[in-house]
């Protein structure tokens, strides 16, 4: 192949991100709301450089499907689980596919160590089996689901 072979293959080639061209990261302000199901889940080993001495050495991403969020044309976002609180919930709840998740950004607050954590409401709602994105969503209405 040439380097003339190559540029055109660039030139009609996709464009990715860090996230290899999944759906966009939840990047929220305050008062925004992520809420809905489960669809993937992926757990993947921190980084040596952002790793402690008492740090979980793996962390979660979720792929949440809420249409009423910046999502992808599947109505998907992902949800990076690296802050201390959203980590903590994933594992503590151990959140899986077909769950149900609403999450809330509530503000960010400095630490008595001069860090600023983000601070969160956070529900969840097991399911059984995969839930799959158009399935009424219990956290809407006062928790009744959609008919």
């Amino acid at each position: 192949m040439s380097i003339a072979d190559l540029r055109t293959k660039l030139a009609a080639s996709e464009e990715v991100t860090a996230t290899g061209g999944g759906p966009p990261k939840w990047d929220p302000r305050p008062g925004d709301v992520l809420c809905g199901p489960v669809v993937k889940r992926y757990v993947r080993e921190s980084s040596e450089k952002y790793r402690r001495d008492d740090d979980d050495r793996t962390y979660v991403d979720l792929i949440v499907h809420d249409e009423d969020a910046d999502c992808d044309e599947d109505g998907n976002v992902l949800l990076r689980c690296t802050p201390s609180a959203l980590k903590r919930f994933v594992r503590e709840e151990a959140i899986s596919v077909g769950d149900l998740v609403a999450l809330e950004f509530v503000t960010k607050r400095s630490t008595s160590g001069g860090n600023n954590a983000n601070v969160y409401k956070l529900a969840v709602q097991h399911g059984e089996e995969p839930t799959s994105p158009g399935d009424p969503n219990p956290f809407l209405d006062g928790g009744k689901a959609n008919a």
